[in-house]
């Protein structure tokens, strides 16, 4: 059995943003702004965990904890914050970026304008990859602090 071949991840954060936040800037305490670029600031949380993978029974998602709504946490996908990419590329709405640099964040672009209105048929629920996941990971814990 073959593996198919993945590309090597270049980018360590998202082309959407400058300041957007790496694998490595998730730890817990971190304050984070999720942003859209059609529709805004979509979440302002905290992350309460480092990453990890979980096996969602259709293949392995690397997330982290996050404060939701105090007091209660909820469990985000990192590739949904668009702090990493899937296996096709990064996410092309969302990336993440600290709360203090929110006067950085850009003026939405409205959602008339959002290519991703319709059903992407290769969104987090249809391509998983459980050996993009493990490698991100992988690399992650190995580079220095």
């Amino acid at each position: 059995m073959t593996r198919r071949s993945h590309p090597q991840v270049i980018k360590d954060r998202s082309p959407l943003h400058p300041s957007a936040l790496r694998l490595q800037d998730v730890h817990p305490g971190v304050e984070f702004i999720q942003f859209n670029r059609y529709l805004g600031i979509l979440t302002r949380s905290t992350f309460l965990s480092t990453p990890f993978v979980e096996d969602e029974g259709y293949g392995k998602i690397l997330k982290a904890r996050v404060l939701y709504r105090c007091p209660m946490f909820q469990e985000f996908s990192l590739r949904d914050l668009g702090i990493v990419p899937y296996p096709y590329g990064w996410n092309k709405a969302n990336f993440t970026i600290r709360a203090s640099k929110e006067h950085l964040l850009p003026e939405p672009l409205g959602d008339a304008l959002n290519p991703c209105r319709i059903d992407d048929p290769f969104d987090d629920y249809g391509y998983v990859d459980d050996w993009y996941d493990d490698q991100y990971l992988n690399v992650y814990m190995q580079s220095p602090s």
